[in-house]
């Protein structure tokens, strides 16, 4: 089990998840550079250096065909969405794509002259405690981190592509934009994926872990359709 952390996000943020999966699923630490372990490596230069840096370190996990699924939320599912294609040949049981619209959206809302546009921008989605905004050390090192995300994710172009993978969609009830755009999901895959939707804003992930490990569990050990 691989998971991709949204935009500004590190492997520290899904290490609660670890202990909540089946005892049959191995979770295997993903960490991007510029963040938490990696943190004195250069943060990427664009979208597609992010996906093929994270392509290289799956590899050796995956090339001897072992199943496996990915997870990934916000900027995450991007990167699910960008590495399916090059996951054809291998043994891909199962796409979770969370908290994100189709890159067929506009991503012009995630240009930020000042740091203070951004920082109103992240305290608004949550996910991050107030305080923090607080601390000059950490901003010092944060903003540069989700600005490298979020102009990374604007200047991608991204490529409409049909997925052959079962997937399903997670997604809060309560994100800034329309919740119907979520559906759009459906036209890029060959077999319309399962969609679920929890009372919560973009960082539901928080609040319903339990809920979406569970999901996770009884979809690829379970079976649960």
């Amino acid at each position: 089990m691989f998971i991709f952390p949204y935009a500004g996000g590190s492997s520290l943020v899904f290490r609660d998840w670890m202990l909540l999966f089946d005892k049959n699923i191995k979770y295997v630490p993903l960490e991007l550079s510029g963040r938490g372990i990696r943190m004195a490596e250069a943060l990427y230069n664009n979208f597609d250096e992010m996906v093929m840096d994270i392509y290289a370190f799956m590899l050796p996990h995956i090339s001897d065909g072992s199943p496996f699924a990915i997870f990934g939320h916000s900027m995450g599912g991007y990167i699910a969405y960008e590495l399916s294609e090059r996951f054809r040949s291998f043994n891909l049981e199962h796409i979770f794509i969370s908290g994100t619209r189709p890159p067929e959206f506009s991503m012009s809302k995630l240009d930020y002259e000042t740091d203070e546009e951004l920082i109103e921008k992240i305290n608004n989605m949550g996910g991050t405690p107030s305080e923090l905004f607080e601390n000059r050390d950490f901003l010092n090192i944060f903003l540069p981190i989700i600005r490298s995300d979020f102009r990374n994710i604007k200047n991608h172009l991204f490529i409409k592509k049909t997925i052959s993978t079962p997937s399903t969609i997670l997604h809060g009830l309560h994100e800034e934009y329309n919740v119907e755009d979520v559906y759009a999901w459906n036209k890029y895959f060959y077999n319309k994926p399962k969609t679920l939707l929890f009372d919560g804003g973009h960082f539901f992930i928080q609040k319903f872990k339990k809920d979406i490990v569970k999901i996770i569990n009884d979809t690829l050990i379970n079976r649960v359709t």
